[in-house]
């Protein structure tokens, strides 16, 4: 999944507030419950203890085709309003023309069973077994149909005579979803409660006296690409290097930032804001992952590769930065005339890119804590999928090297001395004592509406463990994770809404929340602290743009954060 880490999503105007994450889910559940692949045989059984109902395969394929509703289809529908049931209709109408090989080699690869194992908890065989196996030959067979992968399809390629349906985990599910969404609401409304509060008791501020972050900065820049090989690794690290052109004077210091791109990105994912920085004089490194990047997924879907996310990625990412580094260090002299400022560098990082940029600030990983996390449900009970890709890590415990450098602090580049991390991924992989260790400058980013990186596992928690006395955790209650969930939800859920109306507000949102991303690097990089007063929750809410808005905390502890948990 390629993404971008400054796009967001708006929160629908006709949906409240409390119902989005529900709405959500019971749309996705319905899809869920009649995609799920069963024969041409004959039916799918929701089981409930010792009690069972069945709808028949026959009844849907007629209410696909015609509309018609049989008897033993009409008492699963009863339960779902009109919207929802057009949902499901739409659903089993809809067809894709997929390879099935591409789809193959997705469902073979660890994500995807680890994915298709916690469906398959839900969806199961006719003898109760996990559908793991079931599911992932019918979704491979019904790719190869004539007509493409369907629902329909994949239900006539199930190699079962039933399916059977596990209402009660189901249930359970549902029940978690709507129990996650409150909490998240909650300590969203806490959230803007502080910033607001903050906000009322900030000395006023005479912007117009600060300089200013609307557009570009004063400096024109050049981006070259170095091709780059780590030797001890035996590692090709592609880099783009964006360059300040100082037509005056070279100033005696210049501030570097580097960046880290998320799972299935690229080194440009972010260029709009790599640009940004070099306009306003940084330099700014930003290396392919060539483990975990586009490419990487790519080869995967070729079948040119088995894994588009190896768990040595989890090590390897913060050693290509630190190489980065190391190079630019080699290059200082003879390039920039020993004026690059390599002992006080930022770092970005998205998603993935996150978790990066704060292992090379000092978190380490709690194998302890992440076993907790990867039993075989533990996305059904956690309702977070980047949990998936951080147990990909348990993999390494055979291998005690691996392990010595995820737990033992050699990852830390003392280099760093700044941190913004968008969306990352933390509540499995990190722990409060690994956090606590980071004691630099912190800047956390996480939206409300993040079904990859969820708000309040992966960014509220991580940030309550932070001790470090600059921290700060940036929140828009409409934001999301990636470019591809903004073009779908809006495209699904506001289909009436003129594209331009849409796209103006959220083009306005990414270029202030690019800003603060400037400010930040500014006084903690560039030592800039005419830049200061912007990193205030009265300047930060200021920036609002309906529907987007921001809300800027210092501090939340974690017992705080538990009471509001608890208050759900």
């Amino acid at each position: 999944m390629r993404c971008n880490a400054f796009l967001s999503i708006a929160r629908p105007n006709f949906l409240p507030k409390r119902s989005f994450w529900p709405a959500l889910l019971l749309g996705s559940t319905s899809a869920l419950l009649t995609a799920v692949p069963a024969p041409a045989a004959e039916e799918i059984e929701f089981t409930y203890g010792l009690f069972s109902v069945d709808v028949s395969v026959a009844s849907l394929a007629l209410y696909a085709q015609e509309g018609t509703v049989n008897s033993d289809l009409a008492s699963y529908l009863r339960f779902l309003n009109r919207e929802q049931q057009a949902q499901v209709r739409a659903g089993l109408q809809t067809s894709r023309q997929v390879s099935p090989w591409q789809v193959s080699q997705v469902l073979y690869a660890p994500l995807g069973e680890a994915s298709l194992r916690n469906i398959g908890a839900l969806i199961q065989t006719d003898s109760g077994l996990n559908g793991f196996y079931a599911l992932r030959a019918a979704l491979i067979q019904s790719a190869n149909d004539p007509q493409g992968l369907s629902v329909l399809g994949a239900l006539r390629h199930y190699p079962s005579h039933t399916v059977r349906i596990d209402l009660a985990a189901l249930l359970q599910v549902a029940h978690q979803t709507a129990e996650f969404a409150q909490i998240t609401d909650t300590v969203i409304a806490d959230i803007q409660a502080r910033s607001a509060a903050a906000a009322a008791t900030e000395a006023p501020v005479n912007w117009d006296s600060l300089p200013s972050l609307q557009g570009s900065g004063p400096f024109q820049f050049s981006r070259q690409t170095l091709w780059l090989h780590d030797g001890d690794r035996d590692r090709d690290v592609p880099t783009d290097l964006y360059v300040p052109v100082f037509t005056e004077a070279m100033p005696n210091t210049i501030p570097v930032v580097v960046y880290s791109h998320g799972l299935g990105e690229t080194r440009t994912t972010a260029a709009p804001f790599l640009e940004l920085l070099a306009s306003y004089g940084f330099v700014v490194a930003a290396p392919e992952h060539v483990g975990s990047d586009y490419q990487i997924q790519q080869d995967v879907l070729q079948g040119l590769a088995q894994d588009a996310a190896r768990p040595d990625e989890f090590f390897n990412r913060p050693l290509d930065i630190s190489y980065v580094l190391d190079v630019l260090e080699q290059r200082n002299a003879t390039e920039f005339g020993d004026r690059l400022n390599l002992q006080q560098v930022g770092a970005f990082g998205h998603s993935f890119g996150g978790y990066t940029v704060l292992a090379l600030a000092g978190a380490t990983v709690d194998f302890d804590q992440l076993q907790t996390y990867c039993q075989e449900d533990a996305f059904l009970r956690s309702l977070d999928t980047a949990v998936l890709l951080q147990c990909r890590a348990m993999e390494l415990t055979s291998f005690p090297e691996e392990v010595a450098l995820l737990t033992s602090g050699q990852l830390k580049d003392p280099r760093i001395k700044a941190v913004f991390a968008a969306t990352p991924v933390t509540r499995a992989v990190f722990s409060q004592s690994s956090m606590s260790q980071i004691d630099v400058p912190v800047l956390l980013l996480g939206g409300g509406h993040d079904p990859v990186t969820p708000l309040v596992p992966e960014q509220v928690r991580g940030f309550s463990w932070l001790t470090t006395p600059e921290r700060y955790l940036l929140v828009s209650s409409t934001a999301s994770h990636s470019a591809g969930i903004t073009e779908i939800v809006n495209r699904l859920l506001l289909p009436s809404e003129p594209a331009a109306q849409e796209d103006e507000p959220l083009a306005v949102f990414l270029d202030r929340l690019r800003g603060f991303g400037v400010a930040f690097m500014q006084v903690y990089v560039a030592d800039q602290a005419a830049y200061r007063p912007y990193l205030q929750a009265s300047y930060v809410q200021s920036l609002n743009v309906p529907p987007f808005d921001f809300n800027l905390i210092r501090t939340l502890s974690p017992e705080e954060l538990e009471q509001l948990i608890q208050q759900e």
